[in-house]
C-alpha cells in the first residue's frame, strides 16, 4: 500500500491533462492523501483502543480498495480530492500506521530486522508501481489505471486476514493462564476436602465405640459432609468469579498525555523534521543534478538510485540495530549527523561520478533514520503507549510540508539556487541529531517520577 504513494507523480501530471486544471489544483488530492495520513493519527490510536489493530488494518485496505476504484468514475477533481485525498489518505494510515506496532508485538527478538524488511516493500513498491502505471495511462487512461489500481489493490484484503495482532496473542495468554488457574484450583480443592472430613470419619469410629445408634451417627455424619462440600463449593464460586473478571485494559484516553511527555515531544520533532529533508530532496533532485551540469541522459540514474538506497538503508540498519553495538540514540545522532554531511557534499560535488556516490549514501541513512524511529517509541516509551506514539510520530510533518514550497520558490526561484535549501536542511538534520541524544535522560527522568514497566 505505502508504494501506491510514490504514484502521485504519474496521476498528477495526468490530472493537468485529463480534467484541466491547473497544476495546483491537480496536486493538491495526491498532497492531501499524505497529509491525511499523518494528521489522522490520534484518531487511528483512539479507534484502535475500541476495536483493536487487525479490524482497522481490514477496514483500511476494504475502503482504500473501494475509494480508488470510485475514482473510475470521477469527472472533475473534486471527485479525486474527495475519494483519493480524503478516503484513500485516511486509509492508507489505517493500512500502514500499524504495521511497526504488530511487528513488535509479534516479534520478541529481531524487532529491528522485522521493521527493516517490512518498510522495504514500499521501495520495492516504488519502484515497481510507476512502470506498471504509466503502461496503464497509456492503454487505458487516467480514469482506467485507477480501476486497474483498485484490483491491485485487493489483493491485499486476504492477507489482512493473515495478520495475528497484538490483541489475539493477549486474549490467548489470558486463556492459557486461565486454565492453569482452574487447573492449580482444583488441585487446592482437593487437599483442602480432606481436612474438612476427616472430622466426620473420626466421628464415625468413635460413635462405633460409644454403642451410638446408627441413625444418629449416620445423621450427624451427613451435617458434618454437607458442611465441609457447602464451603468448598462457596470456596470454587469465589476463585471462579476472579478468573472470570476481564483483566482492566491498558488502553484508555490516558494515552493522549503521550503529547505531553519531553521523550516523545523530541522522537515527534526528530521525526517531523527528518521527513522533511528527505521529502524535499526527493523533490528537488532532479533539477538540482541538472544545475550541477548533469547530462540529460544520465538523469534518469540519479532519480531511480534513491529508492534502491533506501532499500539498502532499511534492511541493513534493522541488523545493526538488532546487534546493540551502540545505543539506539546513539546511533540516530551518527545517521542524522552523517545525513547533514552527505548534503554538504552534495552541495560542492561536480563530478557526476563522485555526485552519484554521495546521493547514494543520502538514502542509506534516512532509510536507517526511519526504522531507528521505531525502534526508539520501543524501547522508551511505555508500553500501553506505544500504539499511540507509533500512529502519531509523523503528526508534525503534515504541518512543515507547507513549507516545502516557499522554500524552493525563495532560494531557487529568487535567488537562483538550490544552496539556501541544502543549508537549511543541513541544520535540520544536525539539530535532530543532537536533541535526540537527549532521550534517554528524559525517559529515565519521567520514570523515576512515575514508574512503569518498559517491557
Amino acid at each position: 500500500m505505502a508504494g501506491q504513494q510514490d504514484l502521485r507523480r504519474c496521476f498528477f501530471v495526468e490530472s493537468i491533462y485529463r480534467f484541466d486544471v491547473s497544476r495546483k489544483q491537480a496536486s493538491f488530492p495526491y498532497v492531501l492523501a499524505y497529509m491525511m495520513r499523518n494528521l489522522c493519527g490520534p484518531l487511528q490510536g483512539y479507534l484502535q483502543q475500541i476495536f483493536g489493530m487487525k479490524s482497522l488494518v481490514i477496514f483500511g485496505n476494504i475502503l482504500a480498495t473501494i475509494s480508488i476504484a470510485a475514482c473510475f468514475f470521477a469527472e472533475d477533481i473534486l471527485a479525486v480530492i474527495l475519494l483519493w485525498g480524503v478516503i484513500f489518505g485516511y486509509c492508507f494510515g489505517l493500512g500502514t500506521q500499524y504495521l511497526p506496532s504488530m511487528l513488535n508485538a509479534h516479534f520478541s527478538t529481531n524487532r529491528s530486522k522485522a521493521n527493516g524488511f517490512a518498510y522495504s516493500g514500499a521501495c520495492f513498491g516504488g519502484v515497481m508501481m510507476p512502470p506498471i502505471m504509466e503502461a496503464c495511462i497509456e492503454h487505458y487512461g487516467l480514469n482506467g489505471s485507477f480501476l486497474v489500481l483498485a484490483g491491485i489493490m485487493a489483493h491485499l484484503i486476504p492477507f489482512s486476514f493473515l495478520l495475528k495482532s497484538s490483541e489475539e496473542k493477549s486474549k490467548c495468554g489470558i486463556r492459557n493462564r486461565k486454565n492453569k488457574e482452574e487447573s492449580i484450583e482444583m488441585k487446592e480443592d482437593k487437599k483442602a476436602v480432606l481436612p474438612l472430613l476427616m472430622p466426620a470419619l473420626k466421628n464415625v469410629g468413635e460413635k462405633s465405640q460409644t454403642n451410638n445408634t446408627e441413625e444418629e451417627a449416620t445423621e450427624l455424619d451427613q451435617k458434618l459432609v454437607t458442611n465441609a462440600c457447602s464451603q468448598t463449593e462457596a470456596a470454587n464460586q469465589k476463585a471462579t468469579e476472579n478468573v472470570k473478571k476481564k483483566p482492566p485494559s491498558i488502553f484508555t484516553l490516558k494515552n493522549f498525555k503521550i503529547f505531553i511527555d519531553p521523550s516523545f515531544l523530541i522522537m515527534f520533532i526528530m521525526t517531523g523534521g527528518t521527513t522533511l529533508v528527505i521529502t524535499t530532496m526527493w523533490t528537488i533532485i532532479l533539477d538540482f543534478v541538472r544545475d550541477k551540469g548533469v547530462g540529460v541522459n544520465l538523469e534518469i540514474y540519479y532519480v531511480m538510485i534513491i529508492p534502491l538506497a533506501d532499500i539498502f538503508g532499511r534492511i541493513g540498519s534493522g541488523f545493526v540495530i538488532d546487534k546493540k553495538f551502540l545505543p539506539t540514540s546513539v546511533i540516530t545522532l551518527i545517521c542524522c549527523i552523517c545525513t547533514g554531511l552527505t548534503l554538504l557534499g552534495l552541495l560542492f560535488t561536480y563530478n557526476y561520478l563522485l555526485l552519484m556516490f554521495i546521493e547514494f549514501l543520502f538514502p542509506i541513512f534516512y532509510g536507517s533514520i526511519l526504522i531507528l524511529q521505531i525502534a526508539l517509541i520501543h524501547e522508551f516509551i511505555q508500553p500501553e503507549k506505544r500504539t499511540m506514539a507509533m500512529v502519531c510520530r509523523a503528526m508534525l510533518f503534515a504541518p512543515l510540508s507547507l513549507t516545502i514550497s516557499p522554500m524552493i520558490g525563495y532560494f531557487r526561484g529568487e535567488h537562483g539556487s538550490y544552496d539556501g535549501v541544502i543549508y537549511t536542511l543541513t541544520g535540520i538534520s544536525f539539530f535532530c541529531g543532537l536533541i535526540i541524544y537527549f532521550v534517554p535522560y528524559l525517559a529515565k527522568r519521567r520514570n523515576k517520577t512515575t514508574p512503569d514497566n518498559m517491557t
